[in-house]
Formats: C-alpha cells, sequence, structure tokens
C-alpha cells in the first residue's frame, strides 16, 4: 500500500516515535518505541515502523499465532508497515483502575494467555497492561510483540508490578493458585517480592 509505504516516522526517545510525514493524513491513533498505529477502517489498522526488523519480528510473532484468540488477525505486510485488525477497547490497565479488582474472567484469560507464550516459544514471558487490550465481548487480545521472542524474560515482572499498584495482587495472586497451581508456583517469587512491600 503505496500511502503507508510515504509515511516517515523517527524515534522519539526510547518510549516513543513521532510521525515526521503522512502524505495519506491517516488517524493517528498511536506511537511507541517502535513506530505509530494509523486507523484504516472501522476493522482494520496499520503499524508503521521506522526500523525493518521490528517489522519482521513482529510480523513472524502475528503469523504464528493467526490460531490464537489472543493475538490481532494480521492482513497485509509491506516494506515499513502491518496492516491488522483492529480493536477497540481500554487497556487492561484502564479497565482495571476502573473495577479496582480483578475479575476472575480476567485471571482465567492472563493464564491462557501465558500457556500461549510457550506454545508460540516467546523468550518474553510477561506482558505491558497496557499492551493488552480488552473487548466489548471480554477478550482480551495482546499487542506489540516487536520483542517477543528477542528479549529473555522470565517471570512476569512487569505484569505483576502493575497489578500491585492498582492493588488488586494479593486478590490476582489469590486466583492463579485457585485455577492453575503450577502457573502461581511459577510466578510465586516475583507476586511475593511485590506483596512482601506491604
Amino acid at each position: 500500500m503505496k500511502e503507508l509505504e510515504a509515511i516517515v516516522i523517527k524515534p522519539e526517545g526510547k518510549l516513543y516515535s513521532k510521525v515526521v510525514s503522512n502524505p495519506a493524513g491517516f488517524e493517528l491513533i498511536g506511537t511507541g518505541a517502535q513506530g505509530a498505529v494509523f486507523k484504516l477502517s472501522e476493522d482494520k489498522c496499520a503499524k508503521v515502523y521506522h526500523h525493518n526488523y521490528h517489522k519482521k519480528a513482529e510480523a513472524e510473532v502475528l503469523r504464528d499465532a493467526g490460531d490464537s484468540p489472543f493475538f490481532p488477525t494480521i492482513f497485509e505486510t509491506g516494506s515499513n508497515y502491518i496492516i491488522m485488525e483492529y480493536i477497540k477497547g481500554p487497556t487492561l490497565l484502564e479497565f482495571l483502575q476502573k473495577k479496582q479488582s480483578i475479575p476472575p474472567w480476567i485471571t482465567d484469560q492472563i493464564i491462557d494467555l501465558f500457556k500461549e507464550m510457550r506454545r508460540l516459544k516467546f523468550t518474553r514471558w510477561d506482558a505491558n497492561l497496557r499492551h493488552l487490550l480488552v473487548t466489548k465481548d471480554e477478550r482480551i487480545k495482546f499487542i506489540d510483540h516487536c520483542h517477543s521472542r528477542k528479549k529473555e524474560v522470565n517471570e512476569p515482572k512487569k505484569l505483576c508490578k502493575k497489578i500491585y499498584k492498582l492493588g488488586v495482587l494479593e486478590e490476582f495472586a489469590a486466583q492463579v493458585k485457585e485455577k492453575d497451581r503450577g502457573m502461581y508456583d511459577s510466578w510465586k517469587s516475583t507476586i511475593k517480592k511485590y506483596l512482601s512491600h506491604e
């Protein structure tokens, strides 16, 4: 898609990117460390990257995860972009801030998501709550996968840290322990590190 290939993105600090040129005037819906996301229609968006290797890494993960309900569907890739499913809904961080508790169905899906990470051979065993979206039909979708098979992370540190800051880590830990003791045991040291601060 030539209109997407004409977009120019540059890094701006470690966490954000700047749109230098967007000739077609696509609606910008977000920026991050690797690029920017534009809404194309009610069911499609495009992530445009400033480095091709980030696009390749994310496209590989999304293609391999094509049969998983936790990841956006990929439709097309180009020299600097991926067209994928546009997911409507708040981030899990925003969702939990409003709820001030963690519903059991969220915990169920987080457990299943981490099992999917294992199946898909992720090396990054963590998830930022900003990268988990909650759909209107109560499904979690996991976005941003440039480093899912590049970084080595053996514990869900970011996940637990954010849930702790929201004040629901103890509730979450109890649910994980009840639903999947093996998963709880593998996360126990991380969970206890944050709860011991109280």
